[in-house]
């Protein structure tokens, strides 16, 4: 069988075997923690925020504070869909590289479940086409682009 899904340094090593995509995740969590995929990361940006304490909205009807929920939800669909992954946390004085791996499939991203009830996109799925991914530091590194050759379907 073939693995349906992919970490940015995967991409450049397929990985085909199911049980070996299993032990070199398995082997890689040992070291550098679990990874997390990316429906993980697209369900943390649509999931709802309850507004209230010191995040309380303001009522544009009555001029005061009120609790709420905050939520997105995709209207419409692009052609083609490019997802950028923050990697880098900036705090007052200290920046860092988010380095957990991410998990994500090759073909079949399926987006329907992030789409407002009227959004009229006729596509939802999509498959990965190109990944940059950034090798190094917060201070220094570079990227590398893997890029999906159509005609012969290789990395």
């Amino acid at each position: 069988g073939s693995s349906s899904s992919q970490s940015c340094t995967d991409v450049a090593y397929q990985v085909h075997d199911t049980w070996m995509w299993w032990l070199w995740n398995w082997f890689r969590s040992f070291f550098y923690g679990p990874a997390v995929t990316l429906h993980d990361c697209m369900n943390a940006l649509f999931s709802a925020d309850e507004l209230k304490g010191d995040n309380m909205y303001s009522c544009e009807k009555c001029n005061k504070l009120r609790n709420g929920v905050k939520f997105s939800r995709v209207l419409a669909l692009p052609e083609m869909l490019c997802v950028h992954l923050k990697r880098f946390r900036h705090d007052l004085s200290y920046s860092s590289k988010i380095s957990s791996p991410v998990i994500f499939p090759l073909t079949g991203l399926d987006m329907r479940q992030y789409l407002h009830k009227d959004c009229k996109s006729k596509v939802s799925t999509y498959d990965l086409t190109a990944i940059i991914c950034h090798h190094g530091t917060v201070g220094s590194g570079h990227y590398i682009c893997y890029a999906k050759h159509a005609p012969t379907e290789k990395w």
